[in-house]
């Protein structure tokens, strides 16, 4: 796993570089809109995950992927264009500033009654899993601790990656205030909004990952 420092030197420079692609992107969208379409839904930062039946956005530039782009310059689609949204260990990686706007682009870009589904790690079941001394209950990912201590560091803070924490009320909050209702905590591979078929082919059920997310769904009015 590459380092912090280089990672955090990389997305600095390429806010910049990808700005253009969210300007083209968004002209050749806003140009094919409103026209009949296949349901769109969105697959936020895929990484390795590329999903079938999304339109998956990454900024790694060496990862498969439909649009490369960085959240932070917008989402490239006109307003009230979007059916869906996925997002699976994506949002604590950013600064809460960076977030909200990104929140407010997803807002932005749903259909009325339209959704996001939002996987992060549980802030709650780690610290269960803590206080109740659940070493094994920690993974060795990115790095790997003896101590308890070191194992919960290294899956809340992921060597330095992680910028946020997430129980629900805190995501909740968040989401409410840019401007999304009826909220959902869900269990993996159970959803309100996205049909079996299509959640398959983005979340992991079995993925130890995904067992210890804090997953919520939420609805623009």
């Amino acid at each position: 796993m590459r380092s912090q420092k280089f990672k955090n030197i990389y997305f600095l420079w390429i806010q910049y570089i990808t700005r253009i692609n969210s300007w083209r992107w968004s002209i050749q969208n806003r140009l094919a809109y409103p026209t009949e379409r296949e349901k769109v839904c969105l697959n936020l930062g895929c990484g390795d995950k590329y999903a079938e039946g999304f339109v998956n956005l990454e900024g790694n530039v060496l990862r498969k992927k439909d649009l490369w782009l960085d959240l932070r310059n917008g989402l490239p689609f006109p307003d009230g264009s979007v059916d869906a949204i996925y997002s699976c260990h994506l949002f604590e990686h950013f600064y809460i500033d960076e977030l909200e706007q990104i929140l407010a682009e997803c807002h932005r870009v749903l259909k009325p009654q339209g959704g996001i589904r939002i996987l992060v790690p549980s802030l709650e079941q780690a610290i269960s899993a803590y206080v109740a001394g659940q070493r094994e209950w920690f993974t060795d990912l990115p790095a790997s601790y003896e101590s308890i201590g070191g194992r919960f560091f290294n899956f809340v803070f992921c060597e330095s990656q992680h910028r946020l924490a997430f129980d629900f009320s805190f995501l909740e909050e968040i989401l409410v205030e840019s401007g999304f209702r009826r909220l959902l905590k869900c269990q993996p591979g159970q959803s309100d909004l996205f049909s079996s078929e299509i959640l398959m082919n983005a979340e992991r059920v079995n993925e130890s990952y995904v067992q210890t997310s804090l997953i919520v769904e939420a609805w623009k009015d």
